[in-house]
């Protein structure tokens, strides 16, 4: 490695790894990690990678990094604030053999709380009366400034490593375990209505035609955001899954394919097994939307669901799509939580009791438990069935027949 001129820091660090993460509202994010797969030392805002870059090698990011990295290289020995505790946790072989996805996920929570007043929380505190109430304080800040589900994140991964750390005698106490959470996690019975779904397309196809050029004519095809909202209506799959469903796996009157949250759980777990693949029957529904999707003509390419530039989508970059065209149509449930495209598998959920099958093929299907889908069931669909039949009975009654 060069070394560099006297008072100026290198960038040139042996071993780290930069990622760049676009955000859906713009702009984006570089992460710098200590190494690949390893903790992270460094985040870098700006509106392109170019200028995350110029930060980085400016003199102030230069120092910024090696005054990280040499922090890091002496973590093994120090443990004094909850920031070393949640440096030594991502550095541990708990955290790196998670999977990539979840490891990318908590990486950038972690950073915050690291960054974050109470990153600065003392070691020692940690077994006081005041501790828990200070992670309560943080959590309802968090909670006010990016959502309840963003401070449960965070007090969870808190909650994760502090676990780890008692275990390893590196913290006295974790008084983050079973606080409370803000947000309410359970969504099971949240499902996509004719309504919404009508909603939904009605503003879709508005925003697509609003973004043509002057005097050219509207497709007719259905906008691909609402393909995507679709499929996952009737066939269960995540947002993940769909991204990455190819035509291969679409048989004559099933859909097989192993979800990747199934392929992962299966490369992680301690039993050697292979992931279950998931079958999901061919409805006439589900055919129409296929067909759709198909642009024919010999013009198909291996993905089934493909972006506005022909190519598929990314998990995120479909997430970013939907919340603008949810937003803007104000799709929200009956209590004013905004649905979210996860919810639309509780929309499957009803499609499959509406063809008949059982709420165990149904779990079997999804990856749920039997009375998630039992609940789903009943509120939006037995319920329904058992008023038409009734109506049925009084009109046959007065009628004598």
């Amino acid at each position: 490695m060069k070394r560099s001129p006297p008072g100026k820091f290198s960038t040139a660090l042996p071993g780290i790894h930069k990622v760049f993460r676009p955000l859906a509202a713009g702009g984006g994010r570089l992460h710098v990690y200590a190494a690949r797969g390893g903790p992270s030392i460094a985040v870098f805002e700006a509106d392109s990678k170019a200028d995350a870059l110029k930060q980085l090698r400016s003199p102030e990011g230069a120092a910024r990094l090696a005054g990280a990295y040499a922090a890091q290289t002496r973590l093994p020995e120090k443990s004094d604030t909850l920031a070393d505790i949640l440096h030594l946790y991502e550095a541990s072989s708990k955290f790196t053999r998670k999977s990539d996805s979840t490891k990318s996920r908590e990486r950038g929570p972690l950073e915050e709380i690291r960054r974050s007043k109470m990153g600065s929380f003392p070691k020692k505190a940690l077994a006081s009366k005041n501790a828990r109430s200070a992670i309560e304080d943080y959590r309802d800040e968090v909670g006010e400034q990016r959502g309840f589900r963003a401070a449960d994140i965070r007090v969870g991964l808190i909650s994760k490593a502090l676990s780890w750390a008692v275990l390893k005698g590196l913290a006295p106490a974790n008084p983050a375990y079973g606080i409370e959470h803000l947000h309410d996690s359970d969504r099971s019975d949240i499902i996509f209505l004719p309504k919404d779904l009508d909603a939904f397309e009605a503003e879709a196809r508005a925003r697509r035609k609003k973004n043509l050029k002057k005097g050219a004519a509207a497709p007719e095809d259905t906008p691909a955001i609402v393909l995507a909202l679709l499929l996952v209506c009737f066939t269960g799959l995540r947002r993940e899954d769909i991204c990455l469903l190819t035509w291969k796996s679409v048989g004559k009157n099933v859909i097989q394919v192993k979800p990747l949250k199934s392929v992962r759980r299966a490369r992680t777990s301690r039993r050697s097994r292979d992931a279950r693949p998931a079958n999901i029957p061919i409805t006439p529904e589900l055919r129409a939307v296929l067909n759709k999707c198909d642009p024919g003509d010999g013009k198909r390419g291996p993905w089934v669901l493909t972006s506005t530039n022909g190519g598929r989508f990314t998990p995120s970059g479909l997430t970013s799509s939907f919340i603008k065209v949810r937003d803007a149509a104000n799709i929200v449930d009956e209590d004013g939580r905004k649905k979210r495209l996860h919810d639309a598998r509780g929309t499957f959920v009803t499609n499959m009791r509406a063809n008949g099958f059982s709420v165990d093929d149904i779990a079997e299907m999804v990856g749920w438990s039997k009375d998630e889908v039992d609940k789903i069931a009943k509120k939006y669909l037995d319920a329904e069935h058992i008023a038409v039949k009734r109506i049925e009975r009084i009109l046959k009654n007065d009628s004598g027949t």
